[in-house]
């Protein structure tokens, strides 16, 4: 019984803290970083352009902003 306490608490503060971290990275995008990330990461499944030439990894190319994040 104490550990499903536990959990809701943790649940309560996380809900609670996710309005600051959001307003945290809030600002200009660093662009460089994210290209680093999508050619290191990213492209390893998805292609370099965005365009998978596996049919389990979904293309990205074209998506919109919503899909992607």
């Amino acid at each position: 019984m104490k550990k499903g306490w536990v959990l809701v608490a943790a649940w309560a503060a996380a809900g609670a803290l996710a309005p600051v971290r959001a307003e945290e990275g809030a600002g200009k995008p660093d662009l460089a970083k994210a290209q680093q990330i999508v050619s290191t990461v990213c492209a390893a499944c998805h292609g370099a352009d965005g365009n998978s030439v596996s049919p389990a990894n979904p293309s990205l190319a074209g998506q919109h902003a919503e899909y992607i994040s």
